[in-house]
């Protein structure tokens, strides 16, 4: 039992690691997604089908990263279940 309690601490602590981490990014990211816009407004020779690009780019980007997102979250819930599971053990039985 009191495994479980320390393995669901841990997981605690690097699920909100995790979190901090990626909001880190996320700002980070989105900071320089305005400084490319901004910069692109200010470029006339920059043509239209390049600006395209890069805003398909930066969609491709933020879907990726909501799917990582997701991908992770769904694992530390896994793990917690996995910690947390009071299903009795099934004993196995000896062959003769």
């Amino acid at each position: 039992m009191f495994t479980q309690t320390i393995a669901k601490q841990m997981i605690d602590v690097h699920k909100t690691t995790f979190e901090n981490s990626f909001k880190t990014m996320v700002a980070m990211q989105d900071q320089a997604e305005g400084m490319v816009n901004t910069w692109m407004e200010q470029a006339p020779w920059m043509p239209q089908e390049g600006k395209q690009v890069l805003g398909q780019w930066v969609t491709a980007c933020k879907k990726s990263r909501d799917g990582y997102r997701q991908m992770v979250d769904e694992s530390f819930e896994k793990a917690k279940d996995l910690f947390s599971s009071t299903a009795p053990q099934t004993k196995v039985k000896k062959s003769s």
